[in-house]
C-alpha cells in the first residue's frame, strides 16, 4: 500500500528529511554499528535522503536505493546523482514482496517506515531474510498496532488492517531466522529493531 496524500507531504518535508540525516543514523549505530565497507540495500528509498545517510553518516560503500514507485525513483535518482559518487550507490525498482536481488546479496539491509505498509508483511520479512548475507544485518524502523488504529492518525495515515505489535514484528523476525540483537521502543508505538541473519552453523529449522 502506497503512502498517502498527507503521508506524502510528511515524506517530503524538511523535519523529515531531518531525522534522516541527524537523528536516525546515530541512533540506530548506538543499537549496532554498520560493519565497514557494507554493501546496503536500502528498501523504500522516498527521495533519496535516507540513502544519502547510509553511505555519509553510516559509512556504507556502497547504497542499492529501491522503492516500488516510479516518482520516488526519479527523485532519488537526480538527489544522489548531485550527493553521492556514482560508485556508491544504484538505483532500483523494486517490490518487497519480490526482490529482483539474489540470495545472500547484501551485508545490510535497512528500511524506514515501510513494512508496516506491505500487506503481506510476513512475507515482506521472509524477503529480507533472503536478500542478506548469514551474519548480515536487517535495521528496521516501525509503527505497530496501537498507532496505527488510533483513529485520528488511521484517518490522516491509512494503512493496511492487521498490523503487528512490536512484539509480534520480534517473533516473526525470529522465525525467519532474523535473530534480535538490540532495539529500542516508544510507547509500543513505534520501534527501532537490529537484527541479523543466522551463520550456517547457527542456523535452526522449523
Amino acid at each position: 500500500m502506497k503512502p498517502g496524500a498527507a503521508e506524502r507531504s510528511y515524506l517530503n518535508s524538511a523535519l523529515h528529511a531531518a531525522l534522516h540525516r541527524h537523528v536516525l543514523p546515530g541512533m540506530f549505530q548506538g543499537l549496532k554499528p554498520l560493519p565497514p565497507q557494507a554493501n546496503v540495500l536500502e528498501i523504500g528509498c522516498g527521495n533519496g535522503i535516507g540513502a544519502e545517510a547510509i553511505v555519509k553518516q553510516w559509512r556504507a560503500a556502497h547504497v542499492t536505493a529501491t522503492d516500488i514507485d516510479d516518482t520516488s525513483l526519479s527523485r532519488t535518482q537526480f538527489y544522489l546523482d548531485s550527493k553521492l559518487a556514482p560508485h556508491q550507490f544504484a538505483v532500483r525498482q523494486a517490490d518487497i514482496l519480490a526482490l529482483p536481488f539474489a540470495a545472500q546479496r547484501f551485508d545490510a539491509v535497512v528500511s524506514h517506515g515501510v513494512i508496516h505498509h506491505v500487506e503481506d508483511w510476513k512475507a515482506a520479512l521472509a524477503e529480507v531474510a533472503r536478500v542478506v548475507k548469514p551474519g548480515g544485518l536487517f535495521y528496521a524502523w516501525e509503527f505497530y498496532r496501537p498507532l496505527l488504529e488510533f483513529a485520528p492518525f488511521a484517518k490522516l495515515f491509512p494503512h493496511p488492517a492487521n498490523r503487528f505489535t512490536h512484539q509480534e514484528f520480534l517473533s516473526e523476525l525470529a522465525r525467519h531466522k532474523l535473530a534480535v540483537l538490540n532495539y529500542r521502543t516508544f510507547m509500543g508505538l513505534s520501534g527501532m529493531v537490529v537484527a541479523q541473519r543466522s551463520t550456517p552453523t547457527t542456523e535452526y529449522y522449523d
